[in-house]
């Protein structure tokens, strides 16, 4: 057996976890609390261990991610015109329009979302960044990019194919906040294309209806084990053509989180806008390194209080199994992976 610990060190001011990121490490306001996790792997049996000084809800969540490699190195795409051609991207959508954002304000912010959650092979890019990552085909496996923008530079997409081979040969595209594919930027301005069928080989399959936008039921199970919230539906995608799954909420055949194969590799689409609210399901979907392929063997949920609580997991093996474990119940402030 392998033991894994992971710490992070976060506090708690009244009843809000409170924090600021300085020099890598976490210092805080008020006093600090360790935090930490372990999972001890048997053949067929994951022991976990959860550690606190405080007092944390937590909840440990087992996945079985299949032959689908999850992404441990995540990308996020600031784009630098986004200001430049936002009105025209408006004018020139039909139906619902892109979700406004500050690029490098709400990129960085989701970035220490993930952070929290134990997720910290992040790094900020811009198209220098995302064609040198789109080039390195042989490499895509495990890697993703988050695009947080209504288009993307021509030279990875629209006008040049890099983009979608690299999906192919096994990476990870996550978008968010508008339809994905619906335009490129180019050297002479804004361009459309149609992304629903480049990436998913259809079209209507993303939700562009202004009409009511609220989500009326809930799929799978990793909705309750993640304490997903969003019910948000702009721009939801519809994967009944599709091979994939959905999670969060619902309405018809749209769900705020689908993830489906594209290729080799896969695309996860994230409903809704960039309100802070949103932003805790997309970081726990990729902190937990949920895939396309993913299964929920199983999950606990318990409270730690200046000690430690332990349970087991039994599965049958696979190529990629893991557990997450986060603390926080529905307001999430800390995270682990633990790769089986």
């Amino acid at each position: 057996m392998t033991l894994k610990l992971k710490k992070d060190y976060v506090a708690i001011l009244a009843v809000i976890a409170v924090a600021a990121v300085i020099a890598g490490e976490y210092c805080t306001y008020d006093h600090d609390i360790s935090r930490g996790s372990a999972v001890a792997w048997g053949s067929g049996s994951a022991s976990y261990t959860v550690t606190s000084d405080g007092s944390d809800a937590f909840d440990a969540v087992m996945v079985d991610n299949g032959e689908t490699a999850p992404v441990d190195t995540l990308y996020i795409y600031r784009d630098s015109t986004y200001d430049d051609y936002y009105d025209d991207a408006c004018s020139m959508s039909q139906g619902l329009k892109p979700y406004s954002i500050d690029q490098d304000y709400d990129t960085d912010q989701f970035g220490k979302y993930l952070a929290y959650r134990g997720f910290g092979n992040v790094e900020f890019i811009g198209e220098e960044g995302l064609l040198a990552i789109t080039e390195d085909t042989a490499n895509a496996s495990g890697i993703g990019i988050l695009v947080m923008s209504y288009a993307l530079p021509g030279s990875v997409y629209g006008a040049s194919d890099k983009l979608l081979d690299w999906v192919h040969a096994g990476g990870s595209l996550y978008w968010w906040g508008s339809e994905i594919g619906r335009f490129y930027v180019a050297s002479d301005g804004l361009h459309e294309a149609n992304g629903q069928m480049l990436f998913f080989g259809t079209e209507g399959a993303v939700n562009v209806s202004e009409d009511d936008l609220t989500a009326d039921g809930k799929v799978s199970g990793f909705t309750d084990a993640l304490s997903l919230k969003n019910s948000h539906l702009g721009f939801a995608l519809d994967i009944s053509s599709m091979s994939g799954i959905q999670l969060g909420f619902s309405k018809g055949a749209y769900a705020s989180v689908s993830m489906v194969s594209c290729g080799g590799g896969q695309v996860i689409v994230f409903s809704g806008d960039f309100s802070k609210d949103t932003f805790d399901d997309p970081a726990q979907v990729i902190a937990s390194h949920l895939t396309c392929s993913s299964k929920l063997v199983d999950y606990d949920e318990g409270k730690v209080v200046r000690g430690n609580v332990s349970g087991t997991f039994e599965f049958v093996p696979s190529s990629h199994m893991g557990v997450y474990i986060y603390m926080g119940g529905t307001y999430q402030y800390y995270g682990a992976w633990h790769s089986g």
